[in-house]
């Protein structure tokens, strides 16, 4: 089953996956080549601005609720 999952992260680069994803296809890995640190900072600035939104609306939550 880990084969399977592991293939699975190999078919694409899955910038819009979850947290969990994004550790499994290297977020915090160092990287040397230019074309892999592209990648890496591509993934963390999507990362960043889907955390800021997923906050955004939470904050909109507690303020509806209160």
């Amino acid at each position: 089953m880990l084969k399977h999952i592991i293939d699975l992260l190999q078919l694409d680069e899955f910038y819009e996956g979850s947290h969990d994803v994004q550790i499994a296809k290297g977020l915090y890995n160092y990287e040397k080549g230019i074309k892999g640190i592209y990648k890496q900072k591509k993934r963390m600035e999507i990362l960043k601005k889907k955390n800021s939104e997923h906050l955004k609306k939470h904050k909109e939550w507690q303020k509806l609720n209160k």
